[in-house]
């Protein structure tokens, strides 16, 4: 039954020119409407009650259900309103639509979890590939042991260096039992003509107890490899000019 057709019943049934089997079929049609269906229904069968009142009392003539029925269906057809769509029964859900429905839910919530798998294992793999990449760069310049040994050997020993006051390079020793050479590193240490460093094992005093290596640099990364006897208290990076040696940086090995 559509809405058209309901809303002719509700008049007609307003109007008391419905027999017993119209009316039944009215009822069960309206109790299975829509709420919004219903309220228009009501709407119009309200309107018709305001004027039922003017009406003479007297048997409606013959005619008077089709007169009623034509004059609804022009109203309906020329209202500048819009019009509900056709009544249905509520029958629940096309078990074919409820399959279709489930089947694009589990769809997209295995859509979602395999683009977060994705994005996750993407990010790993990028993870890794810098990683490796680093890894790789290190390997190029010192051996791969040499790389692996400062990375995750709890024997290696990495020794900042205090600058003195004044000093404005870096400098830092990485010390290994099992390599043949100790690896040290310097930065911003920028020599003058006449001027050499020194990296020189001293005592407690300060005084050179043994030149380990002499270089001059130009102020940028330098890396020299020491080799020495046991393993040394105090390395120090000395400066040497003009016959005068000034301590510019010290090292402290633990447990010397």
């Amino acid at each position: 039954m559509s809405v058209q057709d309901l809303i002719e019943l509700s008049i007609l049934d307003a109007m008391g020119l419905l027999d017993d089997q119209e009316r039944r079929a009215f009822d069960a049609a309206f109790a299975g409407a829509a709420p919004a269906v219903q309220a228009q229904v009501r709407r119009e069968q309200t309107r018709l009650c305001r004027i039922e009142a003017l009406l003479p009392d007297e048997l409606p003539p013959a005619g008077l259900r089709a007169a009623v029925l034509e004059a609804v269906r022009r109203e309906i057809a020329t209202a500048d309103r819009a019009v509900a769509p056709p009544l249905l029964k509520s029958r629940g859900v096309s078990p074919v639509w409820r399959a279709a429905a489930m089947g694009l839910a589990a769809a997209a919530v295995i859509l979602s979890i395999a683009t977060f798998q994705f994005v996750s294992e993407y990010e790993r793999l990028a993870q890794q590939v810098k990683s490796d990449s680093l890894l790789e760069g290190l390997s190029r310049q010192f051996s791969p042991e040499y790389v692996r040994d400062v990375l995750f050997d709890r024997d290696t020993t990495r020794v900042v260096f205090t600058p003195s006051e004044g000093a404005a390079g870096q400098a830092s020793l990485f010390y290994n039992p099992d390599w043949r050479e100790a690896e040290f590193f310097c930065s911003s240490f920028a020599t003058k003509p006449g001027q050499t460093l020194r990296v020189a094992v001293v005592d407690e005093q300060g005084r050179i107890v043994n030149v380990l290596h002499e270089f001059t640099s130009s102020g940028g990364i330098e890396r020299i490899g020491l080799k020495f006897q046991g393993r040394p208290e105090r390395i120090a990076l000395v400066s040497f000019d003009r016959g005068t040696e000034t301590v510019i940086g010290l090292g402290t090995l633990p447990g010397s």
